[in-house]
């Protein structure tokens, strides 16, 4: 066997293992011939044996979804058109599981020396991944259907030994489940006493930092309602002068109950998905985490506090030395191309 056989059997071997549909075509007088398929392609695509040719065609446009097969054709036509770069997500009937899933294409166009005009596409399965971000996107809109609804208050304190409740809006008592009479006479004392007990000391140590600073605040704390739960308030709080020689606060109250089991209900969502999700910012050259999911800290095997620790620098420090500069490249040119990013490392 010769060296350039070997070589070629070693890419086929390769390229038979690799679990993405990989795909050859060259495109000759407007037509796009078949000249390499990878078993996995037949495989993503769902195709019966007997569609297993396809005809000539990138894959069988009839089995695409119909909302999906005009954006598609017209992605590919101006792929060949433009001979740049395409990735595009639709849906294609699975005749093995007979519903349709969701494909992601990869495609370039390349001319090579010879002059031959070569089509190379990538296929995966990504349905998994769009019922995932479907269901996120409906527990954000459930997030935001709950935020537009948030019943709020309005209160102006005058700060002396005590919160004086100068002026409420009805919202106010509403927080706490009393009428406006009721809540009244509840506030001719210390309105800080209406707050949670084990809150009580924080809401009015960040007060009289307002106080302090003549400036703004926004923080979350607890009130006891009348019939005994606990309500979740976020407060934006504003120092506006003074009156009689005491210092005036303005605050705009949010119940924020909904949205505090909404959020355990998301983090939930998020931290049961397989593998883990985060989220990373560039800022001077290196990656900083803005949120970590608990499945990435699991992949690790560390600690949060550790992992954390590991990538205080830079997210990339947890990947294997050996991995550094072919991880760090494939992240940089993600991040400027805008691409997906693919790939894999060791920690």
């Amino acid at each position: 066997m010769t060296g350039t056989s070997f070589y070629e059997g070693q890419m086929r071997m390769a390229f038979d293992s690799i679990p993405c549909g990989l795909c050859i075509y060259q495109i000759e007088d407007g037509q796009i011939l078949p000249r390499f398929c990878n078993p996995a392609f037949h495989e993503i695509l769902g195709c019966s044996d007997a569609l297993r040719s396809d005809a000539g065609q990138v894959l069988d446009l009839k089995r695409v979804h119909p909302e999906d097969a005009g954006p598609l054709k017209g992605k590919l036509s101006a792929l060949i058109q433009d001979k740049g770069r395409l990735c595009h997500t639709f849906r294609l009937f699975n005749d093995k599981e007979d519903k349709y899933r969701w494909i992601r294409l990869e495609g370039s166009v390349r001319k090579l020396e010879g002059g031959e005009m070569m089509l190379y596409g990538v296929f995966s399965d990504v349905s998994s991944q769009v019922r995932t971000e479907q269901e996120l996107a409906d527990a954000n809109a459930k997030m935001e259907d709950i935020i537009n609804a948030i019943p709020g208050g309005v209160a102006i304190y005058r700060v002396s030994d005590i919160f004086e409740t100068v002026y409420f809006s009805d919202g106010v008592p509403e927080l706490s489940g009393y009428t406006v009479e009721e809540y009244r006479e509840l506030v001719k004392g210390d309105a800080a006493e209406m707050t949670y007990k084990e809150d009580t000391a924080m809401v009015v140590s960040r007060a009289m930092e307002v106080i302090r600073l003549r400036g703004v605040d926004g923080f979350e704390f607890r009130k006891q309602h009348r019939d005994g739960h606990v309500v979740w308030v976020h407060v934006q709080m504003k120092w506006i002068g003074e009156d009689r020689g005491c210092p005036l606060l303005h605050c705009v109250f949010h119940n924020i109950s909904d949205l505090k089991e909404t959020q355990l209900e998301m983090n939930h969502l998020i931290n049961s998905i397989p593998g883990g999700i985060a989220i990373f910012q560039k800022e001077e050259g290196a990656y900083k985490a803005e949120f970590l999911s608990d499945g990435v800290i699991a992949l690790a095997g560390y600690t949060r506090s550790g992992y954390e620790a590991l990538i205080q620098r830079d997210v990339l420090d947890i990947v294997h030395e050996a991995d550094q500069k072919r991880v760090r490249g494939a992240v940089d040119n993600a991040v400027k191309s805008g691409m997906v990013l693919d790939v894999f490392y060791r920690i």
